[in-house]
């Protein structure tokens, strides 16, 4: 399965875990880069607020499946906001840069300083 990620020209640049899922930033070939996941896309999960089980779409619903039912690709997240990431037991989180560029000043009353 690491070797689809050489065979379709995606180098590797990070690579996160969770308990039965894994996250992998990657590189494509027009050197753009996106997100794939690695593991089952839904699960059954108990809700203790129902106190029952339903599915839990883990990557979202738009994550295309690119490789059988093992490998997905993140087609909701731009990768190109991303500073950093990490997976929990169940799902992901995403730190978002900020692209606003305001300018900042360690002197309040003087922004251009």
């Amino acid at each position: 399965m690491v070797n689809w990620f050489a065979d379709n020209n995606l180098k590797v640049l990070d690579f996160e875990a969770g308990n039965y899922f894994a996250i992998v930033l990657v590189q494509n070939s027009q050197g753009k880069k996106e997100f794939y996941a690695i593991g089952q896309k839904t699960v059954n999960t108990y809700n203790p607020a129902t106190s029952s089980y339903a599915d839990f779409d883990r990557f979202g619903p738009n994550a295309k499946a690119v490789y059988g039912t093992s490998i997905y690709y993140l087609a909701d997240i731009d990768a190109e906001s991303v500073a950093s990431f990490a997976c929990t037991w169940n799902a992901v989180a995403y730190v978002l840069m900020d692209t606003s560029k305001k300018p900042v000043s360690i002197i309040p009353n003087n922004p251009d300083a």
